[in-house]
């Protein structure tokens, strides 16, 4: 089958989540097209859209032609929707890739409602402000269960024509950011879809034991027990971390009680001190992000930039945190284990600033996995050293995603 994936906000994070995703649950036939809006691949049967963080739909493709044809798309959706057999229909339509305006998306809807007329189905065209319907829309105006989000996906000469079959739960997604009890807004959050994501990379499985050893208040946590991991495993050298995240978890828990089953403990312990215990059984999967150091506001930029020195010094503190990281879970890391954590840059006017740990790893047995390596496209988040930048608009420090398997 066909499946269509509109990307999220960081497509080449989402790009590399997905094959890797498809290809542990061995789903993976092949891949079709991708570009910045969407992935086609061809797939045994279709992923569950819940098990992604960084795609923001999931569709089908039921045609595919060499150029748009009014006529054609009109005839499939009226296909698809007297085939759901209601006496009223909800639909729109969605349109992706740089040359997807093939035909007025109004004129469309006109015709596809005067045609229904005919058969005496009543239908509510929902029109989009921009080129798509966005995920909220497309739900609170029943288009996944009373109707269809077409997608119309174009790509140099081809176009595809689907509609889509899920939406990314973006309610739950925000409560469980904005809505659990404890958060830190001075120490950093790790947003949860983003921590979903690095989940995926690290190829974890129900019984992987997960680690994230710069807790926080417990993001990863969360999400590795959503994705079903058996064992999940935090530490963090903040009494209040520990707590905090402990709390969030307990809270998590009363919203799906199933998560009670499921084996969650969480230490305060610095990271150099964490092997002891681990020193028995040794956890498969790392995944974390470390300090990122102190926040930056205007007038810090306006310091580095006098006096580049001072972030020079900072940088250097920094990479002797990750350094000792990266020693410590050499020793608490199963053979073939992964990591997967955030590796901060500072981009001060055009210049960015970065650890420079890549001699470290090699002394330790790491190398960095490349999650793109079979994807041609040029993905402008992606870095020459086979890594992925994570960024919000006018972010100071930038978030570096390092994907690391022991040899």
């Amino acid at each position: 089958m066909k499946q269509i994936f509109i990307l999220g906000q960081n497509p080449a994070l989402s790009t590399a989540e997905i094959i890797t995703l498809t290809k542990r649950l061995e789903l993976f036939v092949g891949l079709i097209e991708v570009s910045p809006e969407f992935l086609l691949l061809e797939l045994r049967q279709a992923l569950d859209l819940r098990q992604l963080g960084g795609t923001v739909k999931t569709g089908v493709v039921i045609d595919e032609v060499a150029e748009a044809n009014l006529e054609l798309f009109v005839g499939r959706a009226l296909q698809e929707l007297q085939k759901l057999a209601l006496p009223k229909v909800w639909f729109g339509f969605s349109f992706y890739g740089q040359n997807s305006n093939y035909f007025q998306a109004k004129d469309a809807g006109m015709m596809i409602k005067r045609r229904l007329e005919l058969v005496d189905i009543a239908s509510r065209f929902v029109v989009a402000k921009g080129k798509q319907l966005s995920s909220v829309i497309v739900q609170k105006e029943h288009l996944l269960d009373k109707g269809r989000d077409f997608l119309v996906a174009a790509i140099g000469s081809k176009v595809y024509f689907g509609y889509t079959t899920a939406v990314q739960e973006f309610e739950a997604y925000g409560e469980r950011d904005f809505g659990r009890p404890s958060r830190d807004a001075v120490s950093g959050m790790l947003p949860p879809k983003l921590a979903k994501m690095m989940l995926n990379l690290a190829g974890i499985k129900s019984n992987t034991k997960t680690l994230d050893p710069f807790c926080g208040s417990g993001t990863v946590l969360q999400e590795a027990l959503l994705l079903g991991v058996k064992k999940v495993y935090g530490t963090d050298s903040s009494a209040k971390a520990v707590a905090d995240a402990q709390r969030n978890l307990n809270w998590l828990k009363t919203k799906q009680p199933n998560l009670s089953q499921q084996e969650v403990k969480i230490f305060q312990a610095d990271v150099k001190f964490i092997d002891k215990y681990f020193n028995e059984s040794k956890v498969d999967v790392i995944v974390t992000e470390p300090y990122l150091g102190p926040a930056l506001k205007i007038k810090d930029l306006i310091s580095f930039r006098k006096e580049p020195l001072k972030l020079q010094m900072l940088v250097k503190e920094i990479e002797q945190l990750y350094s000792l990281a990266l020693t410590v879970f050499v020793e608490i890391l199963n053979p073939k284990g992964r990591v997967v954590m955030i590796w901060p840059n500072w981009k001060i006017g055009n210049k960015i600033y970065r650890l420079e740990l890549v001699k470290k790893l090699n002394q330790l047995g790491f190398k960095i996995i490349n999650p793109l390596a079979e994807v041609k496209f040029g993905f402008k988040e992606k870095t020459e050293r086979q890594t992925i930048i994570y960024q919000r608009n006018e972010q100071i420090i930038l978030r570096e995603v390092v994907i690391l398997e022991r040899d």
